[in-house]
């Protein structure tokens, strides 16, 4: 997966490369044509397995042997507590080989997505920052209010 933009994220194998937040900034490097890539680190197991939930749910689906087959472990056995809570809020249905979204988790797909972003995914933007993946039409939790648009 390759991101273009202020703030996007690529995927190369176990490498995950993100472009800098500040749109101000972005704007400057691109004019000087200078790199806008923020920083670039090597994914553990568990990061890697939290993009492949991501990606595979914005394409509707994750596929529960293509997972097995690339990890070597069992979808329900890393992310159990996540799948359930989605399936208790009618965001996904469970199948045996695979999971996918409903009608309603597509309509709340930044809801279904953040039940797997990290601390740092799910931080408040700085001034000026563009954050990755947050949307404001999201599902309250905390108060069960549906914000609107």
């Amino acid at each position: 997966m390759i991101g273009f933009g202020v703030s996007s994220k690529s995927v190369i194998y176990d490498r995950a490369y993100t472009n800098i937040r500040s749109m101000q900034e972005y704007l400057k490097r691109i004019d000087k044509g200078e790199s806008v890539l923020d920083f670039a680190t090597h994914m553990s197991k568990r990061q890697e397995m939290l993009r492949v939930m991501i990606r595979g749910l914005k394409v509707c689906e994750v596929s529960k042997v293509d997972f097995y087959d690339r990890f070597g472990v069992e979808m329900e056995t890393v992310f159990a507590k996540e799948v359930n809570e989605l399936v208790d809020r009618g965001f996904v249905i469970n199948e045996i080989d695979r999971i996918y979204l409903t009608r309603e988790g597509q309509v709340f797909s930044s809801n279904v997505y953040e039940e797997f972003y990290t601390e740092e995914d799910l931080r408040e933007p700085e001034e000026g920052e563009v954050q990755f993946g947050i949307s404001d039409l999201v599902v309250r939790t905390e108060s069960a209010e549906v914000a609107t648009v």
